[in-house]
């Protein structure tokens, strides 16, 4: 299984799959339609599990300065169950 996240600049989605005890950083690609696309391998995660990831915006050399989290389901086709934003300090 894998987590698709889709932006329309270029990014790196840094992310972890165990409450930021390890961390992983996966650049996105230019799709040539205008999106950036960055693929997670999430196949180990069992149902329940959470990803969490930000952004850093490549071209801007900035951080997005917000936490997302996806809780992951067992239904076949709403693989997302939850989304969470935590915004850090301005």
């Amino acid at each position: 299984k894998t987590l698709r996240l889709e932006t329309l600049m270029s990014a790196t989605v840094h992310w972890s799959d165990d409450g930021w005890r390890t961390m992983h950083d996966t650049p996105t690609k230019n799709t040539g339609l205008g999106v950036h696309c960055a693929d997670l391998l999430t196949k180990h995660i069992s149902a329940g599990g959470t990803v969490e990831f930000t952004f850093y915006w490549n071209e801007a050399g900035k951080w997005e300065n917000t936490n997302f989290a996806v809780t992951l389901s067992e239904a076949r086709r709403s693989y997302y169950k939850e989304v969470r934003t935590t915004y850090a300090g301005s």
